[in-house]
């Protein structure tokens, strides 16, 4: 994890010695927890005191010795459609509970700098407390997104650009103010009226995001947006499975994963891709919502719940 560099270019790493810092995570998916324990390890590293508020104490924020102050958070566990199922989890009354818990977390630790992974309420709650807020954010999430550029090159489609991005970025932009009505009623209790968004709920005074340029384009940032690339979730302890070493060196390896947010469907189709395919070898692994147990038995793919990616990869087409 580089993110002191990585925000702050051309400078040696900072000495954060006696800085609070309060991660306070999503709990929608556990990248967005695993993402800030990454994150924590490193500012720890680096002199700082960092404490988490979650829903939770999880086994790997106490593997990290992180002191946790219990907040209330959203569940999701099946992420097909899954924007629509979180806004519709953040009823009001939740919205209201989720900033008074926060609120409660800092006053008790007193942070200098709050810090949050699609945690939407940290917006309003640190606007609150006067404390300066950075927030972590996949690409596709910010205001700068545009999806008619994942979708087609602008050299593919030179006349259509202009009115396809312009209709699509109207759509999503009332999509995305819709949606924030029962977080933008809160801050407004509480004389906040500045957020306006989903797209302002996950922006903060610094938002790192958690992509990279080629894979993610982004265009017209402000200064105050800056790419760190992904973070990636090794694991506490966990190895890659002996059985690999035996696997046919003759054979092409593919890593296929569908991650904590992928469904059955991709599962299937990495099945029907290479369940005739006796050239390859397959190792799949389901994330931490299904069941290794629901992928059909086939010879040449191995199931499994998480291996660290790097170390299979190593191996991998």
């Amino acid at each position: 994890m580089h993110i002191i560099q990585t925000t702050m270019p051309n400078t040696t790493p900072i000495n954060l010695e006696n800085i609070r810092i309060l991660a306070i995570a999503s709990a929608i998916g556990r990248a967005h927890l695993l993402r800030l324990v990454l994150i924590a390890r490193e500012l720890r590293r680096r002199g700082a005191e960092v404490a988490f508020a979650y829903k939770e104490q999880t086994e790997i924020l106490k593997d990290g010795g992180f002191k946790v102050f219990p907040v209330a958070g959203v569940v999701v566990t099946d992420f097909t459609d899954s924007d629509r199922k979180i806004y519709e989890a953040f009823t009001l009354s939740w919205v209201e509970q989720c900033v008074k818990d926060e609120l409660e977390a800092i006053q008790a630790f007193k942070p200098d700098v709050i810090i949050g992974d699609l945690r939407f309420t940290a917006a309003i709650s640190s606007r609150i407390s006067k404390i300066p807020y950075i927030s972590i954010v996949n690409g596709y999430r910010t205001d700068y997104f545009n999806i008619v550029d994942a979708m087609l090159s602008k050299e593919e489609r030179p006349f259509k650009d202009k009115i396809a991005s312009a209709t699509t970025k109207a759509i999503q932009d009332k999509q995305k103010r819709d949606a924030a009505t029962n977080f933008r009623l809160v801050a407004k209790q509480y004389g906040i009226h500045n957020l306006e968004s989903m797209y302002e709920f996950l922006a903060g005074d610094l938002t790192l995001i958690a992509d990279i340029p080629q894979y993610c384009p982004l265009e017209n940032l402000p200064k105050n947006y800056r790419y760190i690339g992904p973070l990636v979730w090794e694991g506490l302890n966990e190895t890659v499975p002996v059985y690999l070493e035996a696997l046919s060196s003759s054979k092409s390896l593919i890593y296929a994963t569908i991650g904590n947010t992928g469904g059955e469907k991709l599962i299937q189709l990495v099945v029907d891709a290479f369940q005739n395919d006796d050239s390859y070898e397959v190792v799949l692994t389901t994330g931490a919502y299904i069941n290794p147990d629901k992928v059909p038995k086939i010879s040449n793919i191995h199931v499994e719940k998480f291996i660290p990616g790097s170390q299979i990869m190593q191996q991998s087409q």
